[in-house]
């Protein structure tokens, strides 16, 4: 079983909407139809680097929305 560390926000390292890898844009826009991707992140983790992507929903809610580079949705150990 693999283990994971709590990730500090500062690992965290904030990029532009438009350098997100296609499969991570393609996902949001998929899961969450008519939303706006607010801002983006990215950290280098042990299995590769996590998008942490802040986004609008059309209902005004803001989600943040973790995704590896494949786009799949992964779970932050709180």
């Amino acid at each position: 079983m693999e283990t994971q560390t709590q990730a500090p926000q500062d690992e965290y390292t904030k990029i532009e909407v438009k350098d997100l890898p296609e499969a991570v844009t393609q996902a949001i826009t998929k899961s969450y139809e008519d939303a706006t991707i607010k801002e983006a992140y990215v950290a280098e983790k042990e299995t590769g680097k996590v998008y942490k992507v802040i986004i609008t929903t059309k209902d005004a809610q803001e989600v943040t929305v973790l995704l590896n580079e494949k786009g799949e949705e992964v779970k932050e150990i709180k």
